[in-house]
C-alpha cells in the first residue's frame, strides 16, 4: 500500500459523522480534525521515501492535504519546515489532495510538478470502505505492553508500549498516547477483517494526526510510524488547488419521453444550469432549459433529463442546437458541447 494512499484512506474516517460519540469509548475523526490548523504536518518513512503530509486548508466544504516525497538518501539537512518553505529541493513528487468534507470522498488530486491532475481509483475505494467504520477507545488493559506476559493468575504490571513521538525534530520524553481502534469489513481485499489501531498524542489533543498506525489480521501486518511532526509549515505553492472543468460526454441519448444529456463533473461542483443555443438563428441566444440532474453508476458521470414536451415548445423543427453547461456560483466557467444536436420532434 503506498504511503499517501494509506494516509488518505485512514484519514477519510475523519470526515465521517459515524455514530453518536460518547466520552467513554466512542469517537469520530471528524471531531478530531475540527481542531486541525493549516500548517499541521507529519513525516513518514515508507519504502525508502520520506513523505511530508501537510494540512494546507480546511473549511466547511473541504480538507486539502499537501504531500511531498523525497528519497531517504536525499533527506535534507534543514528542518522539514525550512526544506518545504525553500522549495523542497530534491523532491520526487509534490501532490495536492482535496477531500469533500460533507460527502466523505476524495474529489481531486493534483500534481504540482506536472501541472496536471492525478487519478487515484484505489484510494477512492479505500476511502469509501472506511466511511462506515466507527472507532472505539482502547483501554489500558487491552493495550500492547512491554515484555512477556505474566504467568496465569499473576497481575500484569508491565508498562504500556508507546511509539516514539518526534515534534519539530525533538524526541519527546515518555510520551502519552490515546489509542483508538476499528475493524475493516470483510470486503475481499487485503485489508478484509483487519484490526486498525491509531495512536494519538494525549498531551496535544488538538493535533489531528496519529503517530502510529497498525493494521493486522494475524498474518498480514502493515505499520506506519510517524518520524517527525510539527505545526506552522507553509509551502511555496500558493493559491487554491486547481479544479478541472466539467465536460460533456458522448452523444445525447433519446428515450421515449425524454432526452438525456451526459456530462462529467468533479464533486466540487454542486449545481448546474443548462442552456441551448440555436446555431441556425442569427441571434444565437442562450435558451435556459429546465432539467433534472441524475447520477449514473460511472465515476463523476451525470446526465440532464429533458422532457421532449418542453423541447417541442421551445425548439424549432430542423434546427441545430449546441448545449451550454454553467456551474452555479462559478463566474469563469462556461462549457459548450463540441457537437450540435439536430432537433426533430418525430424522434
Amino acid at each position: 500500500m503506498k504511503t499517501i494512499i494509506a494516509i488518505l484512506a485512514l484519514f477519510s474516517v475523519t470526515l465521517n459523522g459515524i455514530q453518536a460519540a460518547t466520552p467513554s469509548n466512542a469517537y469520530t475523526f471528524h471531531q478530531k480534525f475540527e481542531t486541525a490548523q493549516p500548517g499541521d504536518y507529519i513525516v513518514t518513512l515508507q519504502d525508502g521515501n520520506y513523505s511530508v503530509l501537510i494540512v494546507k486548508a480546511l473549511n466547511k466544504d473541504s480538507l486539502i492535504l499537501e504531500d511531498l516525497l523525497i528519497p531517504e538518501d536525499l533527506a535534507p539537512q534543514l528542518s522539514w519546515n525550512e526544506w518545504v518553505e525553500k522549495g523542497a529541493e530534491g523532491h520526487t513528487a509534490w501532490n495536492l489532495f482535496e477531500i469533500d468534507w460533507t460527502n466523505n470522498q476524495l474529489i481531486e488530486a493534483y500534481s504540482v510538478d506536472k501541472e496536471g491532475w492525478l487519478f487515484f481509483d484505489d484510494s477512492q475505494h479505500f476511502l469509501s470502505k472506511l466511511l462506515s467504520l466507527s472507532l472505539k477507545k482502547v483501554s489500558s488493559d487491552e493495550r500492547r505492553k512491554i515484555g512477556p506476559a505474566p504467568s496465569f493468575g499473576d497481575p500484569d504490571q508491565r508498562a504500556l508500549w508507546n511509539p516514539p513521538l518526534v515534534f519539530k525534530g525533538q524526541k519527546k520524553h515518555k510520551p502519552r498516547f490515546d489509542v483508538w481502534k476499528t475493524k475493516w469489513p470483510s470486503d475481499g481485499t487485503q485489508l478484509a477483517n483487519c484490526s486498525v489501531e491509531l495512536y494519538f498524542d494525549a498531551s496535544n489533543p488538538e493535533f489531528p494526526f496519529p503517530y502510529w498506525i497498525e493494521v493486522s489480521n494475524g498474518y498480514y501486518c502493515f505499520k506506519m510510524h510517524i518520524v517527525d511532526s510539527g505545526k506552522n509549515l507553509s509551502s511555496m505553492f500558493k493559491g487554491k488547488i486547481p479544479h478541472r472543468p466539467p465536460t460533456f460526454s458522448g452523444e445525447p441519448q433519446i428515450e421515449k419521453t425524454s432526452l438525456r444529456i451526459f456530462f462529467k463533473s468533479p464533486g466540487y461542483y454542486k449545481n448546474f444550469r443548462l442552456f441551448a443555443i440555436d446555431v441556425n438563428s442569427e441571434e444565437h441566444a442562450a435558451i435556459p432549459l429546465s432539467a433534472q440532474i441524475k447520477k449514473t453508476e460511472g465515476k463523476e458521470l451525470f446526465f440532464f433529463e429533458l422532457s421532449k414536451g418542453q423541447l417541442k415548445e421551445i425548439f424549432t423543427e430542423g434546427h441545430r442546437y449546441r448545449w451550454v453547461l454553467v456551474p452555479e456560483n462559478i463566474s469563469n466557467i462556461c462549457i459548450e458541447s463540441e457537437h450540435t444536436y439536430l432537433w426533430s420532434s418525430a424522434r
